[in-house]
């Protein structure tokens, strides 16, 4: 999204200090030149949104939302072991409350490396219960899940794994076309990677990752992406490698294979997942599964699962999705010994832009595990893009 008036204003009244050096003010009394004096422009080089920073060849783009939403569910977040653990909510009782205020700083610089990138965001969260909106590696209702370096195809910091995104290309990214994604094991990490590829062609990524609740290790856990993009979708494989699916227990490996079809006119699209675990290891899924009273500290993943999801542009400012994922054998927490259940999850979205920066976003799920009762959650959400 553009800058707005604010940042640019004080960007503007920060360059606008005369030095106060004999020759600075000498050299004020000359008439202005065309491309002389400190000034705010835009930025074209990287997109819309970055402004030049006066006296470098760095540009910057600040950017984020505010977002207010109210939602319910009937899990209790694995406080009562017998429900399937919602992805929405841990409720007590009653209506949840959220609502958020996020800011990314960006800043570009061309070199002879390719584009010299770093990133920082900020998220800040209220809410009448302790839920999945608090930012992750926060430490609490404040922190930053985002910072990290790029150098062309080499970056090192804190942000998604490349399980979870692919930098070179952002269709084999996530899960379904929801907000919540359904179950792909969302993660972030510490990691180095380097990408390659665009959009129209081959893609990418070779990540080192440091691994999570391990004992420490010179060995990081591993992930690999490789994919191929054109304008009737995308194919693409990852394979991640846990060091230690506990602390001091064995390693485990997971195996997804994806596609994305361009189907039912522009904006439109059908998404269909695979993925194998050979344990429940930090690359699976994740799962209905999990939680203190359902599965101990696990993360749910059963030993195969399969995701579709298709999303319906109706007009450009209104789309509908649906999506389902079957799970078949559960593992036990952290291991890699088969509970024999199986389950599955169920979502629906629907969401409108009645303004370009402005979108109002309804979402529901529900899930299902062998001997445990169903789960429904949900919730609307009101966001303000800038």
């Amino acid at each position: 999204m553009p800058a707005k008036g604010g940042v640019s204003c004080f960007v503007a009244f920060l360059a606008a200090f005369p030095a106060v050096t004999p020759l600075a003010r000498a050299a004020n009394r000359r008439p202005p030149q065309t491309g002389d004096g400190p000034f705010v422009r835009a930025c074209d080089a990287f997109g819309s949104g970055y402004i030049a920073i006066p006296g470098t060849s760095s540009c910057l783009s600040i950017n984020g939302y505010v977002w207010y939403q109210v939602g319910a569910s009937n899990d209790r977040g694995g406080i009562a072991s017998g429900f399937a653990q919602d992805h929405n909510y841990y409720p007590r009782g009653g209506w949840i409350n959220d609502s958020r205020g996020a800011v990314t700083f960006d800043l570009r610089t061309p070199s002879e490396w390719g584009v010299l990138q770093g990133q920082i965001r900020l998220i800040d969260d209220f809410s009448n219960e302790l839920s999945w909106s608090t930012p992750p590696g926060g430490g609490g209702w404040l922190g930053a899940d985002q910072a990290w370096f790029k150098a062309g195809g080499f970056l090192a910091g804190y942000t998604e794994s490349a399980w979870t995104a692919t930098q070179a290309n952002w269709i084999s990214s996530w899960g379904s076309h929801s907000w919540n994604g359904l179950w792909y094991g969302y993660q972030q990490r510490e990691l180095v990677q380097y990408s390659f590829g665009t959009d129209k062609g081959t893609f990418g990524t070779v990540s080192l990752e440091a691994g999570t609740g391990e004992a420490s290790s010179y060995v990081p856990d591993m992930v690999a992406v490789f994919g191929y993009q054109r304008r009737w979708g995308a194919v693409w494989a990852k394979a991640g490698y846990d060091r230690a699916i506990r602390k001091g227990g064995p390693s485990g490996y997971s195996i997804s294979i994806g596609a994305q079809l361009a189907l039912g006119g522009p904006g439109s699209s059908l998404r269909l997942l695979g993925f194998y675990s050979d344990s429940d290891n930090a690359y699976g899924t994740s799962g209905p599964y999990h939680g203190s009273g359902v599965n101990g500290a696990g993360d749910g993943s059963a030993e195969w699962s399969f995701l579709m999801s298709y999303r319906y542009q109706m007009t450009p400012a209104v789309a509908v999705s649906a999506g389902g994922q079957y799970f078949v054998n559960f593992y036990k927490a952290r291991s890699n010994q088969k509970t024999g259940l199986d389950g599955y999850s169920l979502e629906g979205t629907a969401v409108w832009y009645p303004f370009s920066d402005i979108e109002i976003r309804s979402e529901i799920e529900y899930d299902k595990v062998d001997g445990l009762d169903g789960s429904f959650g949900g919730f609307l959400r009101f966001t303000r893009f800038f």
